[in-house]
């Protein structure tokens, strides 16, 4: 939930980062949505570290993408989304989605004349996709026009397959996902890898 009341932090820049989190029916092993839920707050946390600048928006996908939270200051957040799993594992369509989304928000602030900063992206997933490969890279193409030359970051556990997450053409970073605490810090920490260096296409181990 968004507070409607108090004025936002005002920036003449900012810098938008997208967290998009896999909630399809899958994440239930491992712990991972339940990590999932327990580092939102941390997450939203090392967005606020980044002052009147920083802006949040919290997108899910499982069959369908939804976009949770829309782009906005951290202050402003009363309420985080408690969010269920269930269906399949389409990254094309939190792809899909993640682009117009992006497109639409740079849109209205340089219309405000508000400076836009290249986005940030966390993806967290429990494992690889179940799209068929040309809907995958299709959507990576529309994600990679609005983006730039700056990768999405990947968090996903240590078992999903080298060679597979090399397609995504993201920074992948493994994650424990023994239980909820260490999923979330390996989100976290994800997380402030993300923030601090998004340039190349390299796998944190």
């Amino acid at each position: 939930m968004i507070d409607e009341f108090p004025a936002a932090p005002t920036a003449a820049e900012i810098f938008p980062i997208y967290l998009v989190a896999d909630t399809s029916g899958s994440t239930v092993r491992n712990d991972f949505h339940a990590g999932w839920l327990r580092a939102l707050p941390e997450l939203v946390y090392l967005v606020e570290e980044h002052g009147d600048a920083g802006r949040v928006c919290v997108l899910t996908f499982a069959t369908d993408a939804v976009v949770r939270v829309p782009l906005t200051a951290p202050a402003r957040l009363t309420m985080l989304p408690a969010t269920v799993p269930g269906g399949v594992t389409s990254l094309a369509a939190g792809l899909r989605r993640l682009a117009d989304t992006v497109a639409a928000d740079r849109a209205q602030f340089e219309a405000d004349g508000i400076t836009v900063r290249a986005p940030r992206v966390l993806v967290l997933m429990d494992g690889l996709p179940t799209d068929a490969t040309p809907e995958l890279l299709l959507a990576r193409a529309a994600l990679d026009a609005v983006l730039g030359t700056a990768p999405p970051h990947l968090a996903v556990p240590a078992g999903a397959d080298d060679l597979a997450l090399a397609g995504l053409r993201m920074t992948v970073h493994r994650i424990a996902d023994a239980d909820p605490a260490e999923v979330a810090a390996g989100m976290v920490g994800a997380a402030r890898s993300a923030l601090s260096d998004p340039s190349g296409c390299a796998v944190s181990r």
